[in-house]
């Protein structure tokens, strides 16, 4: 494989992990809560079992379940499955993310995962203040590591209501996902239909991902727009 195909290939899993990872953090601040001093909530979660549907103007384009238990300590999973398109074609991306508190509410352990058919993009962490993170994306024959520190801690802390609200020691701004007016996020109930139980129908991100490769551009150097968004 040439080193110019391996560019393209990374910039391909970069774009859509980028485009999936947006999505599914829209869903996590899904449910907004009021600040308070300190700390910033982010969101509220559910207790138990949850699923949700992702929906595009009406459209499945992807499922998300969360198991939220309490023990001797807090464990939350989340698991998802969103269906893309490209020009480079149909893509389905899966995610995984775990992350367990101690008996102060701090998180202290959390993996991410993020996987199709171009490679995987993970992200581990086992700090509260600072969170260190490793970034590993394998695509192709490309081994892109990195590190990141994000300030800490982030605080589970139950909710008056139900559930437990996920506060952040920085205020956390708003993610924005280009096609939002037309996305949904509904939860899954016994007067529902479950997403799950069909095929999904890709979202084409054909029209949003150039606004994703121009940021990438800006922090790679390495993006020929032309070239990569040409016509097939």
């Amino acid at each position: 494989m040439s080193v110019t195909s391996s560019r393209r290939d990374l910039i391909w899993a970069i774009l859509l992990f980028l485009c999936s990872s947006s999505i599914f953090a829209a869903t996590a601040r899904s449910i907004l809560v009021a600040e308070r001093s300190r700390v910033h909530p982010v969101v509220t979660v559910p207790t138990g079992e949850t699923t949700w549907n992702l929906l595009h103007r009406g459209q499945c384009i992807g499922t998300a379940s969360l198991s939220l238990k309490k023990d001797e300590l807090l464990i939350g999973i989340l698991k998802g499955k969103l269906a893309l398109l490209s020009d480079a074609g149909v893509h389905e991306i899966g995610i995984f993310l775990s992350g367990v508190f101690n008996q102060l509410g701090q998180l202290f352990r959390t993996r991410v995962r993020l996987q199709l058919g171009l490679g995987e993009l993970t992200a581990t962490a086992e700090t509260i203040n600072p969170i260190e993170l490793k970034i590993v994306l394998q695509a192709a024959k490309i081994n892109f590591q990195y590190a990141l520190s994000v300030p800490g801690p982030i605080i589970a802390t139950e909710s008056p209501d139900a559930g437990v609200i996920i506060s952040a020691a920085t205020k956390v701004s708003k993610v924005e996902v280009p096609m939002e007016g037309d996305f949904e996020i509904q939860q899954v109930t016994p007067n529902t239909y479950d997403c799950s139980q069909s095929s999904l129908m890709p979202l084409d991100m054909r029209p949003y991902l150039l606004q994703y490769a121009q940021k990438v551009q800006r922090l790679t150097g390495m993006l020929d727009l032309q070239k990569l968004f040409a016509a097939p």
